[in-house]
Order: structure tokens, then C-alpha cells, then sequence
């Protein structure tokens, strides 16, 4: 997977296992909800991201979530390297609990990849095209990443919580504390809105902090929507917006956008961008309109 495809993808291994919903509520999404978001990289408009929901569905004699994930590249990047990337996750219609992923990958002129992941009591299976399953030991409750960022939003948030969680990632179980810091009011292409910004960091691994560390903001209401992801790698700055929503429960983010992404600039940031002169030539050259064939 590509740097920033990557970086993308495992945002979401951060977002899980804070305080349990009230026994027996609803999950605040549901079939048929779609969340996309435009990645920008030091600035630019590197990616397009949709997050799609089905379900619950009938799968081996249970109900699950089905989660899509779909990531393209955009602009000159696409051109460049082309990415078309695809996850789907099932989730356990109950507990949300990860049962199966299946990644897809489509990067650059040549590379293609399928590979999944089983869940099973106490261990992970991990297969992909040509070669025999392989099994991981993992504790019970493991996550992946696609589910993870969707079981947060059944979670109680409020400033102050913090928890350690268990996520599969890169054929190894990691440890990773979540902090929801503070509530905050930020912009987006809705106006301004309420969030809590949640704050992950991997356990007894400075080596992953160093290369990259993310900030979760997502609406401090009942939907518990990511309304921007920011994070810090090794290739630079790496920024979600939500720029387009469907299907929604209610909430102010159920309607169209008041501004179109082209004509708005988000004014906050935790992330410093260091404009360096290998930054700003990579920029200029981004920025620069493709020539016609």
C-alpha cells in the first residue's frame, strides 16, 4: 500500500473500545449511510475517500455491518500513481465486533493485491492470493481498522475518557491508548461545529509515534460523525474533510453543505507543516495544471 493510502486506511485502528453505549441502543448509523472526504497532502487535494454502510446483512447464520471503504487518487497524483484502493469489513450487528476484512489494492501501473483476515476466538486468520492462510494469535476483541472507526461512534465520548485498546495491524496485535482531550468548536463546509477531538498513541512504540501520530474530530452529538482527520507521517501532512454525507440518522451534517470545497479553507490545524524547499517544489509541482494530450 502507498504511504499516504496506508496512513488513510489505519486512521481508523485509533478509534475504539472507550466507555459502552447504554445496554440495548442502536448503533447511530445505519444501512445505507454515506460519508465521503477529500485528503489533502501539504494542501492539495491528493484523495477522495467514501465510507458506505449496508446491512445488517444474513452472514454464516448472523447478522453483520457491512463497511465499505473506497479510496482514488485525484488531480495530478492520479496521473502520477494512480490509487484505487477498497476494503469491505463485517461487523457483528450486535457487539459490532470484527469478523472478516478484505483489502483490494490497485496502486500505481502494476501492483494488485487481495488479502483478508478471519477473526476467530483467540486468533487471526491472515490470507492472500497464492499462499496458504496463515494463523496469528490475538486476544479476544481484536479489531480492524475499518470496524474500529465505525464501533467509536457506538461509544459514550466525553473530554476526559481514556482507555487502551487491542487492533490487528500489519500481522501483529498492537496496544494503542485513546484519549478523547477536549471538546472543540471547528469549522467545516456546514459552519461551524461542535466536536470532541480524540487523540491515539501506540503503547511501548515510540518508532510508530515518531512516524505518525493523528487527531480524530468527530460531532458531540448522538451520530458521533469524523468530521476531520489529521495526520502527521513521514511524507507530510495528511488532512480529511468530510465534504459530502447520505443517508444520515438527523443532525446538522444530514444536509447539503452550505460551501463548496474549492471555495473554503480550514482555519484549523495541529499539525505544522515545515515549509521546507523539498516541500515547497513538490507543492509547486502538484499545483501545476497537466498538460493536454
Amino acid at each position: 500500500m502507498s504511504p499516504l493510502a496506508r496512513a488513510l486506511a489505519f486512521l481508523g485502528i485509533f478509534l475504539a473500545g472507550l466507555a459502552p453505549p447504554a445496554a440495548g441502543a442502536a448503533p447511530p448509523f445505519r444501512g445505507g449511510e454515506r460519508l465521503v472526504y477529500q485528503v489533502r497532502w501539504l494542501g492539495i487535494h491528493v484523495l477522495t475517500t467514501r465510507l458506505e454502510v449496508e446491512g445488517p446483512v444474513d452472514w454464516q447464520g448472523g447478522k453483520v455491518f457491512r463497511y465499505r471503504l473506497r479510496l482514488n487518487s485525484a488531480g495530478l497524483l492520479h496521473r502520477l500513481y494512480p490509487v484505487r484502493d477498497s476494503a469491505v469489513s463485517l461487523a457483528a450487528a450486535e457487539s459490532l465486533a470484527s469478523r472478516r476484512t478484505d483489502i483490494r489494492q490497485r496502486e500505481g501501473f502494476r501492483y494488485r493485491s487481495h488479502k483478508w483476515f478471519v477473526f476467530g476466538k483467540g486468533h487471526v486468520l491472515f490470507g492472500r492470493e497464492d499462499r496458504e492462510p496463515v494463523r496469528h494469535e490475538a486476544p479476544e476483541g481484536v479489531l480492524d481498522a475499518l470496524t474500529a472507526l465505525y464501533k467509536i461512534r457506538s461509544q459514550a465520548l466525553k473530554p476526559g475518557a481514556e482507555t487502551e485498546l487491542a487492533v490487528f495491524d500489519r500481522r501483529r496485535t498492537r496496544r494503542v491508548r485513546v484519549r478523547v482531550t477536549q471538546a472543540e468548536r471547528i469549522d467545516s463546509l456546514w459552519g461551524p461545529v461542535q466536536t470532541l477531538r480524540i487523540e491515539p498513541e501506540f503503547i511501548q512504540d515510540d518508532s510508530l509515534n515518531r512516524k505518525g501520530r493523528a487527531w480524530i474530530w468527530v460531532t458531540d452529538d448522538d451520530a458521533r460523525v469524523p468530521v476531520r482527520i489529521e495526520s502527521k507521517t513521514f511524507v507530510g501532512s495528511l488532512v480529511a474533510h468530510l465534504v459530502e454525507t447520505g443517508g444520515l440518522r438527523g443532525g446538522p451534517l444530514a444536509a447539503a453543505p452550505k460551501r463548496e470545497p474549492s471555495a473554503w479553507q480550514p482555519v484549523t490545524r495541529i499539525v505544522s507543516e515545515e515549509a521546507d524547499g523539498a516541500s515547497e517544489k513538490l507543492k509547486q509541482l502538484l499545483n501545476k495544471k497537466p498538460k493536454k494530450d
